[in-house]
């Protein structure tokens, strides 16, 4: 039987201020699983999932069925299919190279904790079905390198050192790379005790491959404005698929600085300059747009007027907090 979601499922949330709110089931799916994303890179995780999903002009219809014991999915632009169907049970075989390999290896390591067992041969992935999760009654949750990455890149372009504490180097993170890639430029950071000190640092423009680190891009991009010569950034075509496109949103922002930038198919290039604010900064509703947007605000000259810069709030809620902590001045 196909039923319209839009109209035959209501599902009930429980918000963060404790209240309960009835939405239909078409709002949250979109929302939470599919807002990061352009439908039809999803359509075959969700059919793994036990869930046909089809695309029309809005929305979309979902098929009752069973479960779909494997699926074969191309991995040429998101990761997150993998880590929506790695917790059920199915046999995934990768069609087309894993990128940002590094949050599937999160997303086992984080279920095997919870006494699930994944299994790994080559391109094939198999989670046997019916297990259960039993997560240790102490479980500590790491320190978020891919916030760190905006302070570290702060510290390294501005006048006076910043210490992010609580972030394990030897992290399955895949953006604790951003202490490589800024080293790679040049900086000096120093790393001891599950803290990070990001210095004062001359940076230079180089070469760096961002396949397994999409994410930081944009930040990456703000240390590439204040560093002498361009810097390349390879393996990004599929930033164009985040919350907003990325690398026509950075090349908007860094125009709004006065640094020039070039797209390619698979790369971007940033030429290193003087930033000052020219004209406002649109955000695009994208939270690692607006904080990048911020952190480059600190090295240029003039106020900086960052619209919608509210979308901080998906990832890092208290970033004008910590911002103003270390001195920023913001005007909300």
């Amino acid at each position: 039987e196909t039923f319209d979601v839009k109209k035959d499922i209501r599902i009930r949330v429980l918000q963060e201020d404790g209240t309960v709110t009835t939405m239909e089931l078409e709002s949250y799916l979109i929302g939470v699983v599919l807002g990061e994303m352009p439908a039809d890179f999803e359509i075959e995780a969700l059919k793994a999932q036990a869930v046909c999903a089809r695309t029309y002009a809005y929305g979309h219809m979902l098929k009752a069925g069973y479960p779909q014991y494997g699926a074969h999915v191309d991995d040429s632009t998101s990761y997150q299919v993998y880590n929506n169907i790695l917790e059920q049970e199915s046999t995934i075989e990768i069609t087309d190279g894993l990128t940002s390999a590094s949050y599937v290896d999160m997303t086992i390591d984080a279920v095997r904790r919870a006494g699930i067992t994944v299994s790994n041969k080559g391109n094939i992935y198999e989670i046997k079905g019916r297990q259960q999760y039993h997560l240790p009654q102490r479980t500590v949750v790491e320190g978020d390198w891919s916030a760190a990455a905006f302070w570290l890149v702060a510290g390294v372009i501005g006048k006076h050192p910043i210490t992010v504490q609580g972030i394990n180097y030897d992290s399955l993170q895949g953006d604790r790379c951003i202490v490589d890639h800024l080293r790679k430029m040049g900086a000096f950071i120093e790393i001891a005790d599950n803290r990070v000190v990001a210095f004062p640092s001359q940076l230079f423009g180089t070469d760096l491959d961002c396949m397994d680190t999409p994410d930081l891009v944009p930040i990456l991009a703000v240390a590439a404005a204040a560093a002498s010569g361009s810097t390349e950034f390879y393996n990004v075509g599929r930033l164009r698929y985040k919350e907003s496109d990325r690398l026509a949103a950075m090349q908007k922002t860094l125009a709004a600085f006065g640094i020039a930038s070039s797209v390619g198919e698979d790369t971007f290039t940033v030429y290193g300059g003087t930033p000052v604010a020219k004209s406002a900064v649109d955000s695009f509703g994208d939270h690692r747009i607006a904080m990048s947007a911020a952190i480059l605000s600190t090295i240029a000259d003039g106020e900086t007027t960052i619209l919608g810069a509210e979308c901080v709030a998906k990832s890092y809620p208290s970033f004008y907090d910590h911002f103003l902590m270390l001195g920023g001045n913001v005007n909300r």
